[in-house]
Parts: C-alpha cells; structure tokens; sequence
C-alpha cells in the first residue's frame, strides 16, 4: 500500500483572487487547477499549492470565453463536469448537447468531446477527472 507523502490537519480554502490562472490551453481557454495527486498542477504553475491533499483525482475551474472552440478531445479518464454559467454545445459521440448552469455531463474515458461557446457569454465550468489529468491522458483528435 502506498503511503500517502503528507498530511493536511485542516480544511482548505482556495479563495478565487489567490489562485492563478495558468495560460490559455488552448485560445480563449483559461484554467484554474484546485486539486491534484502530484500536488503540482500541469506545468507546476502554483507552488503554493503543493501540500494539498492526497487524491486520486484532479479538480479544475475552466473559462471560455465567447465565440470560441475547443478541439475535439479524448481523456483517457473519465471526467465529469458541472456548467457554472453561459451556454455551450458539446458533441460527445456524434451527439450535440446544448449544455447551461446548472447541467452536470459525464464523459466515459476514451471518450472524444469538443465544446462551443454559443452566446455572449464566457462558458465556465467545473471538471472532475479520474483518475487525475496527465499530459499523456489526453490526445487531441481534431
């Protein structure tokens, strides 16, 4: 069994104004990684967060902002998001879904999806991965 590196005593708060946002992933995409198992998060952009607790997942806020695209995209790990605000159409398996606030969308692993903003508004949501994101978890396939 492996051993978990470090122990946290007491909750943690992740106020907005204290996390930085990492470049764009891709245009008009901006990132904001709360929850990681290495502590470090994508190119280890937030030291400050290491210490974090041990989890097998990864936990992110991402921003998009209107009129843009991101490319149709396959995790090797399930990942489940929860729309926080704007509209946007996700096509997962040759289906469109027209996604707002409020909607919850589960994406198997090997699961190819893309995502357009549609509307004036940015499109932000929360996104769960499982087992947690790795560069060589994800293969943009078009």
């Amino acid at each position: 069994m492996k051993k978990q590196s470090f122990i946290v005593k007491s909750p943690l708060v992740f106020k907005g104004e204290h996390v930085k946002r990492t470049p764009p992933v891709f245009e008009g995409v901006i990132l904001r990684s709360y929850l990681h198992p290495d502590g470090t998060f994508n190119d280890g952009f937030d030291s400050t967060l290491k210490g974090t607790p041990h989890v097998g997942y990864s936990f992110a806020h991402f921003s998009i902002e209107p009129g843009h695209f991101w490319p149709k995209t396959k995790f090797s790990a399930v990942e489940v998001n929860y729309i926080l605000h704007g509209k946007a159409e996700v096509e997962i398996c040759e289906e469109t879904y027209c996604l707002e606030a409020g909607d919850v969308i589960y994406v198997p692993a090997d699961t190819a999806r893309s995502i357009r903003v549609i509307g004036v508004e940015r499109f932000e949501f929360l996104s769960i991965m499982d087992p947690a994101w790795r560069p060589e978890y994800e293969e943009v396939v078009a």
